[in-house]
């Protein structure tokens, strides 16, 4: 291919051509190769994050503590008896109970509020964290919360005779008090809803 300049001079066109385009073929081929592999390294590397980004774990939402607030209504305690009442009264060294801790749990959640208990996670409060119960926390389902309202729930533990003799007269908040001092609550966690239910202590 060749450039030219023109000039006009007494109307005539006269051409000057001011020499020849030299293309080095080895440099353009070198130079479309290296875009090439620039390229496909770029797209592999995309795909390769696209990849590690889409197979994480799903990143869990934090814990709702606030949209559930409660208070200890009343502490009962029942005994199980196993035979004869008078042996069971000759013989209460051996007996076994429950102890139930009904609270007034207020939903503030705005929206209904219900669990069979599947997704639910009941744990003991200590003064130094959270635990596991050594016996199994019962806790009475189904729940169902409507929202803005106020339900009973009730969270029970097995007590033995860690209590000792237990009566219609036994002050239970007093006697929770004394002989478990280190049990400052329950949480209910739903791992379904996030949601964080605090039941505090009350005694």
């Amino acid at each position: 291919m060749r450039n030219a300049t023109y000039e006009a001079k007494n109307r005539q066109v006269i051409f000057r051509p001011v020499g020849k385009v030299k293309v080095n073929m080895k440099s353009t081929l070198l130079r479309a190769f290296t875009f090439g592999v620039g390229f496909a390294l770029t797209l592999g590397l995309l795909g390769s994050l696209f990849i590690w980004y889409s197979s994480r774990p799903a990143r869990e939402e934090p814990w709702e503590p606030k949209v559930f607030s409660a208070s200890l209504s009343n502490i009962d305690a029942w005994e199980e008896v196993h035979g004869p009442w008078e042996d069971y009264q000759a013989n209460r060294t051996s007996k076994s109970g429950t102890l139930e801790f009904t609270y007034i749990v207020e939903n503030k959640s705005g929206n209904d509020y219900s669990t069979d208990g599947a997704s639910v996670v009941a744990m003991v409060r200590r003064p130094d964290g959270l635990a596991a119960s050594e016996e199994a926390i019962k806790v009475k389902y189904p729940i169902f919360i409507p929202k803005g309202q106020k339900v009973a729930v009730v969270v029970g533990i097995p007590y033995g005779d860690i209590l000792g003799p237990v009566n219609k007269n036994t002050d239970l908040r007093k006697a929770v008090r004394d002989h478990l001092p280190k049990l400052s609550g329950f949480v209910l966690f739903d791992k379904t809803k996030r949601y964080q239910i605090e039941l505090p202590k009350g005694w």
